[in-house]
């Protein structure tokens, strides 16, 4: 059965009607989304008790940098909880129920008002529960209060196991970068007020599907639930935007035989949003422009602003600091020297020698980076740019 819904898919769900009645088509995964799948496999193996030597050998190697970056050490707490655990809650009667764990996203068992998900980690605490997901990527994240996928999973998980409190959590994994936390605890009343929004979502998903069938119009709403939706080529609004740029093109998706018309209607598209770009700059370098006010009251705005240029390290200062933290001998001196130094001695140059001896990164970097800006062998510039920055915040 298909679900009217997934976890991944309630922001969407709940925000937009039409993605409840458009056609949907599916797009095959992106190197970045690969790199993610990755990761959270890398995850579930060590967390399932794999060495994180033989979880590695089982990646693909392009990815291997990626998941050996991550802070293995920092993550123990969640290792030590359940992993990709599959549950279901019924919009209908409130309840939530395990479907399994390891799934690979089988959901062929779910009835017709519960909205399926998995969840990255699940634990379960005598007075409440605790789930978390994983997110690797660089793009806009919804925070965890008002993030539909981890309030959908913690209500789902407080239901199946009968607790009243859910601690829910997104934890961002970057490059050699400790994780970065973003945490809410759900209680009673926040439960209860999401199992209400979903069980009338879902009503109200049956009674659009009903009048979709019927030929009638059921308005989309864009937002940032727009970003990874299936249903981009049956939008109304989104078809809509590509047939205007397209010249009120009616035969989406296209076909090979519209290759050279729609072709110069798209190289024409370009320069026009090029000037129109480039017009919008020009303004911006006199007058700050507001593009974007989001809900929770944030601002993107396109102007002058300072940005502080990379860190630039004091080669002699760095080698002394990398070679104190890492146990160098005078007697390995030279060769760390060689090692490290070749043209440049970057961050990046430090991070591989590393890996090589077998450290923590992130935890290493941080030591050897504060040793050496406390003796001022890091300086930062500014340079002053005409571009995007978020809220009254120029720097």
């Amino acid at each position: 059965m298909s679900a009217i819904a997934t976890g991944s898919g309630l922001e969407r769900f709940v925000s937009c009607r039409a993605s409840s009645t458009l056609p949907r088509i599916w797009h095959e995964s992106s190197g970045h989304a690969t790199r993610g799948t990755e990761i959270h496999a890398h995850l579930e193996r060590v967390a399932g008790g794999m060495s994180p030597a033989e979880s590695l050998a089982c990646v693909e190697e392009e990815h291997r940098p990626a998941c050996s970056a991550v802070d293995l050490d920092a993550l123990s707490p969640e290792l030590g909880l359940s992993s990709e655990v599959s549950l279901a809650y019924d919009t209908a009667n409130g309840t939530g129920r395990v479907l399994g764990v390891g799934l690979g996203r089988d959901y062929s068992s779910i009835t017709e008002h519960e909205v399926p998900m998995t969840i990255d980690v699940l634990g379960v605490a005598p007075d409440r529960v605790v789930v978390a997901d994983y997110k690797t990527g660089y793009g806009p994240v919804t925070p965890t209060r008002n993030n539909w996928q981890l309030i959908g999973a913690a209500l789902t998980a407080a239901r199946a196991f009968d607790r009243d409190v859910a601690d829910a959590q997104l934890i961002h994994l970057r490059d050699n970068r400790s994780p970065r936390r973003d945490r809410a605890t759900f209680d009673a009343l926040d439960l209860a007020g999401a199992a209400e929004r979903l069980r009338t979502t879902t009503e109200r998903a049956h009674a659009d599907r009903a009048a979709a069938s019927r030929g009638e119009h059921v308005e989309p709403t864009e937002g940032s639930w727009c970003r990874y939706c299936p249903c981009e080529w049956s939008c109304p609004a989104k078809v809509g935007a590509i047939r205007l740029a397209l010249g009120e093109h009616d035969n989406l998706p296209v076909t090979a035989a519209d290759a050279g018309v729609l072709w110069a209607r798209i190289e024409a598209a370009e320069t026009a949003m090029k000037k129109i770009k480039g017009a919008l700059i020009a303004l911006a370098s006199h007058e700050p422009l507001l593009l974007r006010l989001e809900e929770d009251g944030s601002e993107t705005w396109l102007g002058r602003h300072v940005r502080r240029s990379h860190e630039k390290l004091d080669p002699a200062v760095t080698l002394d600091e990398a070679a104190a933290v890492l146990g160098i001998d005078d007697g390995d001196l030279a060769q760390f020297t060689r090692e490290v130094a070749g043209l440049d001695v970057t961050k990046a140059s430090i991070e591989r020698a590393c890996k090589a001896r077998g450290v923590s990164v992130a935890k290493t970097m941080d030591t050897i980076l504060s040793r050496v800006r406390a003796r001022g062998g890091a300086v930062r510039g500014t340079k002053e740019t005409v571009g995007i920055y978020n809220g009254n915040n120029k720097d």
